[in-house]
């Protein structure tokens, strides 16, 4: 995938502003209904969510350590890529491919056992934490268009390993898609 910098960081932002509006509806419901399942393979509303603030636990603290490694690089440096292309790495493109709703619908996989919250007992402290993670994702979204931090050079490990790095673009594709995945399979179980 290419497309410039700037774009890419506005099309996140606007995808991620549906998540943001999807939770805050979301949040409405009372805690049975949060709590609600199918069946007992499936999800609730709650565990969705807490599913994406496992992820957001490792992932936010890592995206802003890469943010302030750039500007601290591009202080020395001082060039501007405004209008640089992005382009994502193979493996990135991979992962996002994977994790991202098509015609919504979302291809089933396997969440690793660190990162399922199955009958975990959770209440609205869950909704609270996400909603938290959101903002702060926006404000690194916005922070990395204002210091025009280059998002091809710039890399985050990803959670399964730390030996593993994406551009810090892939990786806020990667959790960008992965919270609208999720978001929208939080809005199914009301269904």
């Amino acid at each position: 995938m290419k497309i410039a910098q700037k774009n890419l960081i506005n099309e996140l932002l606007i995808n991620l502003e549906k998540s943001i509006i999807s939770v805050k509806n979301l949040q409405k419901l009372p805690l049975e209904k949060l709590n609600y399942k199918k069946n007992t393979l499936s999800w609730s509303v709650l565990e969705c969510l807490e599913h994406l603030n496992l992820y957001g636990n490792f992932y936010l603290p890592e995206i802003q350590k890469t943010i302030e490694k750039a500007i601290e690089k591009q202080t020395l440096q001082s060039q501007s890529i405004v209008n640089q292309t992005f382009n994502s790495g193979f493996f990135g493109e991979i992962f996002v491919d994977f994790i991202q709703v098509k015609n919504g619908k979302i291809k089933k996989m396997k969440a690793p056992k660190n990162k399922m919250p199955v009958n975990s007992g959770l209440d609205y402290q869950t909704i609270i934490t996400f909603s938290a993670q959101l903002d702060t994702l926006r404000l690194l979204l916005e922070k990395t268009r204002e210091k025009e931090i280059d998002m091809m050079k710039a890399k985050t490990p990803i959670s399964i390993t730390k030996l593993i790095k994406f551009s810090l673009g892939d990786t806020f594709r990667f959790v960008v898609f992965h919270i609208e995945r999720h978001v929208l399979q939080a809005e199914n179980t009301q269904i």
